[in-house]
């Protein structure tokens, strides 16, 4: 099993404080303790600025409740497009396949619905909603296998999704780096709140 223990309080310049979420790890001690570090996790929940209170709040709340059951799997913990490594593809496409996966730092175990709610924020962020919610259903038609009710997939990605609330910004550089000059920091804060919403909206 994983437990979740991600807040984290750190000293500003200005001299206040200001809390971060920290990556999951595995620990007996963590297990037993799990319910009371996923309501202080949801505590810990910092919407973006302008976000849509009232999303954010069903969200926070929807991830009060118990963790559902899993069968448990070996996760990469940090699945993403950027972790991802391909041969090169033709011009059109054609041919692109996957040749490994890198940075295994942070591996886990727990629900395979972590890695794929991981990479579908990944996705959602630099591009739009639609292309997080459409990984889940391609990772299923591939044979993979998620949560069975509509419910317990949304806990594990609004698990992952909250966690942008407040730090997407320094994940954000490198896709400017990249070439995508139009992720200004501004414009990527946004982005976690709209994926909240499409990802509650989709379970309505």
């Amino acid at each position: 099993m994983t437990a979740e223990m991600r807040r984290l309080t750190i000293g500003t310049r200005d001299g206040g404080t200001r809390h971060l979420v920290v990556r999951t790890f595995v620990d007996p001690y963590f297990v037993e303790h799990a319910e009371d570090m996923l309501h202080r996790e949801a505590d810990a929940v910092v919407p973006p600025r302008g976000a849509d209170a009232v999303a954010w709040a069903a969200a926070t709340d929807a991830i009060r409740k118990p963790a559902p059951r899993y069968e448990g799997r070996f996760l990469h913990r940090d699945f993403h497009p950027g972790n991802v490594l391909s041969d090169e593809p033709s011009r059109n496409g054609a041919g692109l396949r996957i040749s490994g996966v890198v940075d295994w730092v942070q591996t886990s175990w727990g629900p395979a619905d972590l890695d794929v709610a991981h990479c579908s924020t990944n996705l959602a962020l630099p591009h739009r909603p639609a292309w997080g919610l459409r990984f889940a259903e391609a990772y299923e038609e591939s044979g993979g296998v998620l949560a069975a009710a509509a419910g317990e997939r949304l806990y594990w990605r609004l698990l992952d999704a909250l966690a942008f609330g407040s730090g997407v910004g320094p994940v954000a550089r490198p896709w400017r780096e990249a070439g995508r000059a139009e992720l200004t920091t501004r414009a990527v804060e946004e982005r976690p709140d709209a994926y909240v919403i499409a990802l509650l909206e989709a379970v309505s």
